[in-house]
């Protein structure tokens, strides 16, 4: 259709590719090296990356014609990558676990962003944003809380907030608490661990607390997985 955004999808993320194909166009490459045949034929007006193993930042902003593009790095989870500092520093980049990107604050934050309605945190900023990801992503399981994520990321608290609000299109503390929920979910699905067990690994206080939030996440209690 004509006039409808291009999304290229860099890895095989099918959750992300499903909801975004409903309004955008979209194309799947297995690898930012064959992007040059990609760029005979289109510019994408955003990339969207699976994880940080497949991300090549550096060679995407190589080509003069992509060196603007908004690029996002969706994925379950970001923890034991080792090199943070030098993908906090990727300009017009946004990182963001599957769980949050399908939500649909952060649909609506790329929905402004590709309608050029919104921008992408210049550098300097944005880097504080991905540091408080990745903050979440290795710590979600300890009782963290908004003081501790901001000490991490060197500034105020209430700073901190701000501008992750405006970067994820959701608060902080709403993007730990479903984080958290997910993770909870994948255990339960995953391994043997009793529900209290997984309530104390994924950083909830008690098990009942745990239940009821699982519950107006989910629909179901978590123990309801295991049936």
């Amino acid at each position: 259709m004509y006039g409808r955004k291009k999304i290229l999808f860099v890895g095989t993320d099918q959750k992300m590719l499903v909801c975004l194909s409903r309004d955008y166009d979209t194309e799947v490459i297995s690898s930012v090296r064959i992007l040059d045949s990609i760029l005979f034929n289109f510019i994408p007006d955003m990339l969207v990356f699976d994880s940080l193993e497949d991300l090549d930042v550096k060679a995407v902003r190589r080509y003069e014609k992509l060196r603007n593009v908004p690029i996002m790095v969706i994925s379950d989870s970001f923890n034991g990558f080792g090199n943070e500092s030098l993908v906090a520093d990727f300009p017009r980049t946004i990182l963001c676990n599957t769980a949050i990107a399908l939500g649909k604050p952060f649909l609506q934050r790329i929905d402004r962003i590709l309608e050029k309605k919104d921008a992408i945190l210049p550098p300097r900023t944005g880097k504080l944003v991905k540091r408080a990801v990745f903050f979440i992503n290795k710590s979600f399981g300890q009782q963290i809380s908004r003081e501790d994520i901001s000490a991490y990321c060197g500034v105020s608290p209430d700073y901190l907030t701000r501008v992750f609000e405006k970067e994820m299109g959701i608060l902080l503390w709403n993007y730990l608490a479903e984080f958290r929920l997910y993770m909870a979910k994948l255990m339960m699905e995953e391994t043997s661990l009793t529900a209290k067990e997984v309530a104390l690994k994924c950083g909830f206080a008690n098990d009942s607390y745990f239940n009821k939030a699982f519950r107006k996440a989910y629909g179901v209690t978590p123990n309801s997985l295991r049936k």
